[in-house]
C-alpha cells in the first residue's frame, strides 16, 4: 500500500481558517436568532378578527368638515400683576366661527416664513 501526501501549505490554511471560523460563527448567530424570533413570536397575540374591525356607520362615511375659527384671547388679569391661573380661564368651550370664510394670508409683499428663501420686506 503506497502513503499519499498531499503538499499543503500551512500559510494557506491559516489565512482561511478564520473566515471558516466566522462564518461558523454567524450561521449559528443567525439560526439562534431564527429560533429566537419564532418564540417570541408565538407568544404574541393573535390579529384581530374581521368582525372585530370598525365598520362605516349606517348613514354613510363621515366627511371632513373645514371651519375657521376665530381663536379666544388670553384673559389678562387686571392690575397685571399677578400670573394667570389655568382655572381663571374661560371653560365654555373654546373658539366660536369666525366671520370671514377665507384663510388669512400674509401681507402682499412680504415673505410666506422665516428663511423661505424670499426676498422678504
Amino acid at each position: 500500500m503506497e502513503t499519499i501526501f498531499l503538499a499543503v501549505d500551512t500559510k494557506i490554511l491559516a489565512d482561511i481558517a478564520p473566515f471558516f471560523l466566522v462564518g461558523i460563527a454567524v450561521a449559528g448567530t443567525l439560526l439562534v436568532l431564527f429560533f429566537w424570533g419564532k418564540i417570541v413570536r408565538s407568544r404574541e397575540p393573535e390579529p384581530p378578527a374581521p368582525e372585530t374591525q370598525p365598520h362605516i356607520p349606517k348613514k354613510g362615511p363621515v366627511r371632513e368638515i373645514r371651519e375657521y375659527r376665530e381663536l379666544d384671547e388670553v384673559p389678562r388679569t387686571m392690575d397685571g400683576s399677578r400670573r394667570l391661573m389655568p382655572y381663571a380661564l374661560r371653560t365654555s368651550g373654546g373658539s366660536k366661527r369666525a366671520k370671514h370664510r377665507r384663510p388669512r394670508k400674509w401681507d402682499e409683499g412680504h415673505s410666506g416664513g422665516f428663511g423661505s428663501g424670499s426676498l422678504g420686506g
